[in-house]
């Protein structure tokens, strides 16, 4: 995409948001409703956003012009609703998945998914958050203080004397082994991401079998 047609998709997006209130019902009450997809349908570049392929060079450009559009808007006061938070990565965060569930809607009213592949970018979306929980969790130190405060407390009540002393030794050592444990509850999330989607597979390919059985018997 060349930058005068950034320029131009830019514009569009943010004469979207800034006379839009479908915006607010879709991105913040999840409200995805026919005529909330309709009402987005009419700018043209939402609506080739809801017909390119999810996760498509298309899809990533149009969220990443969005939120930039919404940062802008509330920046500027001309924001048609107010935003949980105006810090642009919350932004892109409550655009990436307000914009994913009426993609998804969209494309699986219009039989562009089918209920597999729907479930799998859900479950992928999910997972995806939870990741971001956990990295933020550590990196920003929450972890961290709560191992510390929570071990300080238990010597505490075990009478250790002068427990807070021993705050900084605590505190290095839980830093030492948080990558792995980090990594380990990552991989977690990804299993139990993955058995998900096995289980739909197997729950959906069931269904599918049973509706054809009985209209084959009714044939």
């Amino acid at each position: 995409m060349n930058v005068e047609r950034i320029n131009a998709v830019s514009k569009d997006l943010i004469q979207a948001v800034a006379n839009s209130t479908t915006l607010q019902s879709v991105l913040l009450e999840g409200n995805i409703s026919i005529d909330n997809v309709k009402e987005l349908g009419k700018s043209k570049v939402l609506q080739e956003f809801l017909d390119a392929p999810i996760g498509s060079e298309k899809d990533t450009q149009v969220k990443k012009l969005m939120a930039t559009a919404i940062h802008i808007a509330n920046q500027n006061d001309c924001l048609p609703f107010e935003v949980p938070s105006s810090d642009p990565i919350e932004i892109a965060k409550l655009v990436d998945e307000g914009l994913t569930r009426v993609k998804v809607a969209y494309q699986s009213g219009c039989g562009l998914l089918d209920p597999i592949e729907v479930a799998d970018v859900l479950i992928d979306k999910a997972a995806a958050r939870v990741v971001a929980l956990v990295d933020h969790a550590f990196e920003s130190g929450m972890v961290n203080q709560a191992l510390t405060k929570g071990s300080v407390a238990l010597l505490t009540f075990l009478k250790v004397p002068n427990a807070q002393a021993y705050a900084p030794v605590i505190s290095n050592v839980i830093s030492r082994v948080e990558r792995p444990i980090q990594n380990f509850i990552k991989k977690g999330i990804n299993y139990i991401a993955q058995s998900a989607k096995t289980t739909v597979r197997k729950v959906v390919t069931s269904i599918k079998s049973f509706i054809t059985r009985k209209v084959e018997a009714l044939a």
